[in-house]
């Protein structure tokens, strides 16, 4: 028997790839003939950040930089600074995608380590890890209208990863030293973070805006060259252009500060004491999109032998969008006892999603008077835990907003850091649709009226389709409100 049907092909953006990428760069820095010559490092760190990912020809290729901070005493005890900047790209393999796959990813330091080899010469190693996530459009066939037949129809709302982009937002400020702070004679180090404050999506567009913090270190013009630290926090915004984004669509974003560069200039008479802050921002975005079918998941043709194909069909449902602040406690420990602190820097570099709770692996940079007196860095990663609702997993997005530390006996500092967390939480459902159906045998031997003695709980779709009835009929006759029975009782089911 030949019957008429209609086909629909849903199509969803799904994960085809996720996995942790090292990167890592040998360097040959050699300092520029205006500064001093190294003598003993206090401290190297490092800022790798991603300003493109794209796939070509079943190819991902991440591009980014990093920038290189060195801190150090010259041969007289005078503290100098210098920062580099260096190239690195990777590329990653990824089999049978289609035009329109697209990759989400970010980055986090692992460590640096270097080695002096002359005193005008440093090779350094840097580590870092990307985290990179390939979708790309997954197609599910699937029956959405046939003639002479009974559809059981659901209406799921799922969630779709729809568009990606990169965004670079650039800066230029000026601030003016506090007056109770001396004017500056030499920079000698700064670490700055940046965290998310807002996102407005409209059609194909989506305000970004977002805070910026920056703290300095520098030396006066006496002649012990005291160390002082300031700090400056300005906002930033941007209208990024997110081709393929709505209205409400949720836009889950990372911000990463990008090249920095701090010059210190006299703006009134001969005194260094204002700072001329440039550099640039990127934000790593990625947009959620809820969805709303009814999908056919089973059918019977009436008075026949019914012959159905399914498909699976994987998708993200129960969403619920997470934007607010929470509060992070962790402990640190450094390996010598710290008379004072003179800078610390914290920053989140690598967080999952587990048990309901973000795990967050934080990671703490300090330049602090040891007990001997010396000017020294120390670098140290504890664990900590942010709770959230149960779920299958989620998109997450964690930004510092701020934070502050005590110092405890023996080399502990306790830090407490409020965090930004934007996160998109969902459950994994598989739903088996109906992607064909055909016509069998006719049932010659049904009955008009058929006495049924129905069990508690019954679902009346399956009585129905077992005895070629229809679910309201069943529901009219024997006065039901329910798709399900309430207790065991007998019913009738008339024959459509």
């Amino acid at each position: 028997m030949d019957i008429q049907k209609d086909y629909l092909c849903i199509e969803q953006y799904s994960r085809v790839m996720s996995k942790k990428v090292d990167i890592d760069l040998d360097c040959q820095e050699a300092l520029p003939v205006y500064l001093d010559d190294v003598y003993r490092v206090v401290k190297c760190t490092a800022n790798s950040f991603i300003t493109s990912a794209d796939i070509r020809f079943n190819e991902v290729k991440i591009i980014g930089k990093v920038n290189i901070h060195l801190t150090y005493y010259n041969e007289n005890s005078v503290l100098s600074f210098a920062d580099f900047e260096e190239d690195f790209s990777k590329s990653i393999t990824v089999d049978n995608l289609s035009e329109s796959a697209f990759v989400v990813s970010s980055i986090c330091e692992k460590y640096v380590s270097y080695r002096v080899i002359n005193q005008r010469r440093v090779d350094i190693h840097i580590s870092a890890q990307a985290n990179v996530n390939v979708y790309d459009k997954v197609s599910c066939p699937c029956i959405c209208t046939c003639d002479n037949s009974k559809l059981r129809k659901e209406s799921v709302t799922y969630a779709n990863v729809s568009a990606v982009d990169i965004s670079k937002i650039e800066f230029d400020e000026e601030y003016k030293l506090p007056s109770e702070l001396p004017p500056v004679k030499r920079i000698i180090g700064y670490e700055t973070y940046a965290f998310l404050n807002d996102i407005k999506v409209i059609k194909d567009k989506a305000l970004i805006k977002a805070s910026v913090n920056i703290s300095v270190l520098y030396t006066d013009d006496n002649e012990s060259e005291t160390v002082y630290k300031t700090e400056y926090s300005f906002g930033i915004s941007k209208i990024a252009e997110i081709t393929g984004i709505g209205d409400e669509d949720i836009l889950i974003s990372n911000v990463k500060v990008g090249s920095v560069f701090i010059k210190a200039k006299n703006t009134t008479g001969d005194k260094l004491d204002t700072l001329n802050i440039y550099g640039e921002v990127y934000v790593n975005s990625f947009a959620v999109k809820e969805e709303k079918r009814e999908l056919i998941t089973d059918a019977y043709i009436l008075n026949r032998e019914t012959e159905c194909s399914y498909s699976d069909m994987s998708v993200l449902t129960q969403g619920r969008h997470i934007n607010e602040i929470k509060e992070l406690n962790t402990d640190f420990s450094v390996s010598d006892e710290i008379k004072s602190i003179k800078e610390l820097a914290f920053d989140i570099s690598s967080y999952t999603y587990k048990n309901s709770k973000i795990i967050i692996n934080g990671r703490i940079n300090v330049v602090a008077v040891n007990s001997s007196g010396e000017l020294v860095s120390y670098l140290s990663e504890s664990e900590g835990e942010i709770s959230l609702d149960n779920a299958d997993g989620a998109f997450i997005s964690l930004g510092v907003q701020s934070y502050d530390y005590s110092l405890g006996a023996e080399g502990k500092i306790h830090l407490r850091s409020a965090v930004f967390v934007n996160a998109y939480l969902y459950n994994e459902r598989n739903i088996r649709v109906i992607s064909d159906i055909n016509a069998g045998e006719e049932k010659s031997d049904n009955p008009s009226v058929t006495v049924y003695f129905g069990k508690e709980k019954e679902d009346l779709w399956n009585i129905a389709k077992a005895f070629s009835s229809d679910t309201e009929l069943i529901k009219k006759e024997n006065e039901l409100t329910s798709d399900s029975l309430d207790s065991n009782r007998i019913i009738i089911i008339p024959r459509v």
